[in-house]
């Protein structure tokens, strides 16, 4: 299931078509999110309020996906595409798991 935490640190599966992605949030990727966009509770904020946009999505997923050996991480444009082909549901489901990660730690997906 797309968003779900799979890790102690906070992993969220991201599924988009048929790639499945690990995002995790690293000090290093929040702190880039943060340098590109806006502070982390910005983009919490206008998530619980309805608002979160493809392009913040995008942005989040870029700087939290995990690369494997030999991978390179895609280009935000090209992971916006990827969400607009996948339909927004599930990326917007693991987007909101992940920001939930981010806030509560590990166990955000127990609710």
């Amino acid at each position: 299931m797309s968003g779900m935490v799979i890790h102690e640190r906070g992993d969220v599966l991201l599924i988009l078509g048929e790639r499945r992605v690990h995002l995790r949030p690293t000090f290093a990727a929040l702190a880039a999110i943060e340098q590109a966009r806006a502070p982390l509770m910005t983009l919490v904020h206008e998530a619980s309020e309805g608002r979160p946009t493809l392009s913040d999505m995008a942005l989040v997923f870029h700087h939290c996906w995990l690369l494997d050996k030999g991978d390179e991480r895609p280009a935000i444009e090209a992971i916006g595409e990827m969400i607009v082909a996948a339909g927004l549901m599930a990326p917007l489901h693991s987007y909101r798991a992940l920001l939930a990660a981010i806030l509560g730690g590990h166990d955000a997906d127990k609710g």
